[in-house]
Parts: C-alpha cells; structure tokens; sequence
C-alpha cells in the first residue's frame, strides 16, 4: 500500500483519538481488511476504500447506538437527562 496516503494524513500531526473514535476505527480496520481479501484494493481504489470503510463503520455505530441502550444511557434518559 502507499505510504504516502498515511502521510498525507499525518503530515505533522498529533492523533490523539477518544474511547468512541477508536471503536470506529477498529470497526473500519475489519471493513478495509474485507476488502483487501476480496481483492479490492489497488493503489488506485486504496483512498476511496478507506473512505468508504470509515464511512460504513460510522453508519453502523449510529445503528448500533440507536438500538442498544447501555444502563447508563437509560438512565440518563429516565432522569430527564
């Protein structure tokens, strides 16, 4: 893969990411490395895939977020929090 996308990205950066981010990022790692298997990935598709991969993780965090309810969220909201 090209470095240079990872570059572009950190070019003089400090990545510092938060508990839900890192979640998101775990979650599109597995997606990209979907499409790795299936052969999806050239040097030409890599930046979209990894566009693509975070985007799908995202979606599926707003999912997961608006079924499942953790204790303190039902808390919070029968408190009128």
């Amino acid at each position: 893969m090209d470095d240079g996308i990872i570059k572009e990205a950190l070019d003089g950066d400090y990545l510092e990411l938060q508990t839900s981010e890192r979640a998101v990022l775990k979650a599109a790692a597995v997606i990209f490395q979907g499409f790795i298997v299936a052969g999806k990935v050239t040097p030409e598709t890599e930046k979209e895939l990894l566009e693509q991969a975070v985007d799908y993780a995202i979606r599926l965090a707003y999912i997961v977020d608006s079924r499942v309810q953790s204790e303190g969220e039902t808390n919070l909201k029968k408190s009128g929090g």
